[in-house]
């Protein structure tokens, strides 16, 4: 090889090398100083005026490498308001330049620990483990519930895998709670009761081609409880599913002299055994009136 190729050829890698190390400074600059903080800022300032929900926060820092971090994030809608101390949400960049979004959420609070995956592509996916949920702090149930309190922390996960049709879907719900206990007015004073204490919840069910398996649904103790078992067939869209369910409930004798007269117009009949029980069978349009 002649020495004016061989000089030419290291020329050649030197403006490679150079122009790799030009494009890896400029990137480095851009995930450094990419003014994110500011345009998300403006986006939730139109979301603001433009909506029904409104959300505030003490301080938002994003970055290319760490993504979004906002403290003190307090959101206030129609059904009423609550605040979470840390909300974290980073994506996978190497999935968004294959035109797939991944994010990983974390929310710390006092009232709550999240941890989430969520990845929308052909098939949307979600997995979320909790702990430390505290069922007080979550406003829409109260209104649910006609202004009965729920109160109760709850641990647990929920897997979900929807490739845009319910009745193609996969996935696994586990959850367990302990101190669940209603009070304060609502369905409660109708029945003359302030307060019911249920103690423990436990749920366990699996969603296999768009049918939901109960395996496990028990709330309460030993005296006085609710077990739900059966299954669910889910149509698109949700409130076409198909309930296929059972309900026993069993009450202390003080709880029963308080609704046992009630449960009969409500549908429920009594077992030889002593349990209450009910079949729930329909559309699940029907139930959410």
């Amino acid at each position: 090889m002649k020495v004016e190729e061989w000089v030419e050829k290291i020329e050649k890698k030197e403006k490679l090398f150079y122009l790799l190390l030009f494009f890896l400074f400029f990137f480095l600059f851009l995930f450094v100083t990419f003014p994110g903080g500011e345009i998300i800022d403006e986006i939730i300032e139109r979301f603001n005026s433009s909506s029904d929900l409104n959300i505030t926060y003490s301080d938002l820092k994003f970055s290319l490498l760490s993504g979004i971090k906002v403290k003190n994030l307090h959101l206030t809608f129609p059904a009423g308001e609550f605040s979470l101390e840390k909300v974290s949400v980073k994506p996978s960049y190497t999935k968004l330049l294959g035109g797939k979004l991944d994010l990983h959420i974390r929310i710390e609070d006092p009232s709550a620990k999240v941890n989430a995956f969520v990845s929308s592509g052909e098939t949307f996916h979600l997995d979320l483990n909790f702990s430390s949920l505290d069922l007080s702090r979550l406003p829409f149930l109260e209104e649910k519930l006609q202004g009965t309190k729920l109160e109760g922390i709850l641990k647990g996960k929920i897997q979900i895998s929807y490739p845009g049709k319910w009745e193609k879907s996969r996935g696994l719900l586990a959850v367990e709670g302990r101190g669940v206990t209603l009070s304060d007015g609502g369905y409660l004073k109708l029945i003359g009761l302030d307060t019911l204490k249920l103690d423990t919840l436990s749920v366990m069910g699996r969603i296999d081609n768009g049918k939901l398996r109960i395996e496990n649904f028990n709330l309460g103790d030993r005296q006085r409880y609710v077990k739900v078992g059966g299954s669910v067939v889910l149509r698109t869209p949700l409130e076409n599913s198909i309930l296929d369910l059972t309900v026993k409930m069993k009450l202390d004798s003080e709880l029963e002299q308080k609704i046992g007269l009630f449960l009969p117009a409500a549908g429920f009949y009594k077992s030889p055994g002593g349990l209450y029980m009910k079949h729930l069978g329909g559309r699940l349009a029907f139930f959410l009136r």
